[in-house]
């Protein structure tokens, strides 16, 4: 796969523990838990999973957890996107309000945007706003991140993952993705829109090890 990023890797870390009602949800930025990668395997049976009850809903919750993994997105970052925040020719896609508030072009690859395709074709299709919020309903509404992670929850029991699944793994995925090829820490640290080199560092420091083979 042809990256802007230079993104592919194959990681694993071992869940802890079993699934609690909380484990079903992305951590805080305060929890103890290790991050979550998954492998690229795992992502691909995340994507061709049962993601809604028709095609339509399916090829927009698709589209969704692409750029959520491969542009690195908090799930309220993806779902704010507006169809002008899509950025290919700049490559990536423009996040008006990170964390605190702080605007950042999140890097995303050329066939990331070929995946994103299909969604926007059916959205102009549909007659939705073209200038409002790229992930929405199909009566243009903007989708809410519970929905996210109900369909998330939805999906581990479908397809019987151990792992807990949940829009924040993507992003630890993408971060692991970029340190294992060898992205400096700084570099990863502006893609994700972390204030601190710190906040970088928890996302990496444990799954890396984890992730060590003999």
């Amino acid at each position: 796969m042809v990256v802007m990023t230079q993104l592919a890797i194959d990681f694993s870390v071992r869940p802890r523990g079993s699934a609690s009602k909380s484990a079903t949800q992305a951590p805080s930025s305060g929890s103890t838990r290790p991050p979550e990668v998954y492998t690229r395997a795992e992502v691909q049976r995340l994507l061709d999973g049962p993601l809604g009850r028709n095609e339509n809903t399916r090829t927009r919750n698709r589209a969704l957890l692409v750029v959520m993994w491969r542009a690195g997105l908090r799930v309220s970052e993806a779902l704010g996107l507006r169809v002008h925040d899509l950025r290919p020719n700049e490559g990536g896609v423009w996040v008006r309000r990170g964390k605190g508030g702080k605007p950042r072009l999140a890097g995303m690859d050329p066939e990331s945007f070929e995946a994103l395709q299909p969604w926007l074709e059916l959205r102009g299709e549909l007659g939705l706003d073209p200038a409002g919020p790229v992930f929405c309903t199909f009566t243009g509404n903007a989708v809410e991140s519970s929905y996210v992670r109900h369909m998330c929850r939805r999906l581990r029991t479908k397809l019987g993952l151990s792992k807990r699944v949940h829009a924040h793994a993507l992003r630890h995925t993408h971060a692991h993705e970029l340190f294992r090829e060898g992205v400096a820490e700084k570099l990863i640290q502006v893609q994700l829109g972390h204030a601190s080199l710190e906040s970088t560092d928890k996302y990496l420091r444990k799954a890396v090890v984890r992730a060590r083979g003999w």
